[in-house]
């Protein structure tokens, strides 16, 4: 009997020791003996569970953890972990339920106070999870994800109650209204004023907060991204919902141009069109600043195209680079006739119907992240204001000047230096070339 308890007790170890080192598909083959050893054991089963949740196998996990709390109750991580799961797959009730059951075993455990505000969000009670969000933070004040998730649905909810400094920061931000006129020209005078208008409504500690994020969206519904990049890194096939998606790409020509163009996109009525300024920080994709349209169809982009070009005419610049994109830039890299956006040209890329099947196992394995998007507030937030913040950094990464008439303190942060800093002279060398050709145009 003590032999059998020592042997248990190493190979358990064993296992926990290739989970600790990333080594999950051996870990996997590995728990699956040892159930079959020790059918009884709780903490086999758990790891088996977090491995699953590690390979985003979400209903095995499931079942991993169920049956690890049917040997011990009293596993307040298998009720967080089968929460995790279940939040991955879209049960959000559910997750809620086994994050709140953790919760009673570890009653001020951030994490687990966390994630319950993180079904909250889901389920559309945005206090209450702001509500547990600011208890996470207040029992591990340097623990970043509540942190960013305050900040985050702040994008999407008027929060009354100020349970910390990130919301009372944000309802100045939101009571400060700009006065920009997007049907003139916006001068990069009125930029520089605007951001300085609401960078100093914040306390330095949140200015130097190292924010994680590096787009901005206005959106009002979600494009399931998650599961067709899935079904696209499984199979190396495009889903066919993608075969319908189209989008109207904005090169601004430098940062103020960014700015000016994040300001048309929230006062801009396109309610059914999700639009998003961004940084290219792709190591394969060519460009600096761009801002995208995204479209249900090739005749919309057409549409849209000739409207936002009227506006960005008068607002910005006459020359700048605008035209109608396909999908997602990695489908046409395996696919060239994908980037075809003709659909009268002989290269025009149709739905290949045999893909189907795969996307069938997609959707029934629910190996994917069911991520829920609440459409976003028109009007300034904080998450915009500290994205802002990240571009002026990236600006001066890539020796874009513009970036000095906007903040003259020595920003930094640790999450743009990781994006960009082995790429720096790509991204300098793509900002030249596109600066040279507005030179040429003009």
């Amino acid at each position: 009997m003590e032999s059998n308890k020592l042997n248990d007790q190493e190979e358990i170890a064993l296992l926990a020791s290739l989970f600790e080192k990333g080594n999950y598909e051996k870990g996997l083959k590995y728990s699956d003996e040892l159930i079959n050893k020790y059918p009884n054991s709780s903490d086999v089963f758990f790891l088996n569970g977090i491995i699953n949740l590690a390979l985003s196998n979400y209903t095995k996990s499931i079942e991993s953890f169920t049956k690890t709390l049917k040997e011990n109750k009293n596993n307040a991580d298998a009720y967080n972990n089968k929460g995790a799961a279940l939040f991955h797959i879209g049960n959000f009730k559910e997750s809620l339920e086994e994050f709140k059951k953790g919760l009673e075993l570890k009653p001020n455990n951030p994490i687990f106070l966390n994630n319950v505000g993180n079904s909250l969000n889901s389920l559309k009670k945005f206090d209450e999870a702001l509500y547990y969000y600011n208890e996470s933070i207040k029992f591990y004040k340097n623990y970043n994800l509540p942190i960013l998730n305050t900040i985050k649905i702040l994008t999407h909810f008027d929060a009354e109650k100020n349970y910390n400094k990130y919301i009372e920061a944000n309802n100045k931000i939101r009571s400060f209204k700009n006065d920009i006129n997007i049907n003139e020209t916006i001068t990069d005078k009125k930029i520089i004023s605007f951001f300085k208008e609401y960078i100093k409504l914040l306390p330095n500690e949140i200015i130097e907060y190292d924010y994680k994020a590096t787009e901005i969206f206005r959106r009002d519904k979600s494009l399931n991204c998650s599961r067709h990049e899935k079904v696209f890194n499984k199979y190396n096939t495009i889903p066919e919902f993608c075969f319908g998606c189209y989008k109207i790409q904005i090169e601004p020509n430098n940062l103020l141009d960014l700015i000016k163009l994040f300001v048309i996109f929230d006062k801009i009525n396109l309610s059914n069109n999700i639009r998003k300024c961004t940084l290219e920080t792709r190591e394969n994709v060519s460009g600096t600043y761009k801002g995208l349209i995204y479209c249900s169809g090739i005749d919309e982009a057409n549409k849209l195209l000739n409207f936002i070009s009227s506006i960005l005419e008068k607002t910005i610049d006459k020359k700048i680079n605008i035209k109608i994109k396909r999908g997602c830039t990695e489908f046409s890299e395996s696919y060239p006739n994908y980037a075809e956006t003709n659909p009268s040209s002989k290269n025009f890329m149709h739905y290949n119907k045999s893909w189907r099947s795969n996307e069938h196992i997609v959707d029934t394995e629910k190996n994917f992240k069911n991520k829920i998007f609440h459409p976003t507030l028109n009007g300034v937030t904080l998450s915009d204001i500290l994205i802002i913040k990240n571009w002026i950094i990236y600006a001066k990464y890539v020796e874009d000047n513009s970036y000095e008439q906007l903040y003259d303190d020595n920003l930094k942060s640790d999450y743009i230096y990781r994006q960009v800093s082995k790429q720096l002279i790509k991204r300098k060398g793509e900002l030249h070339k596109q600066q040279q050709n507005h030179k040429d145009l003009n």
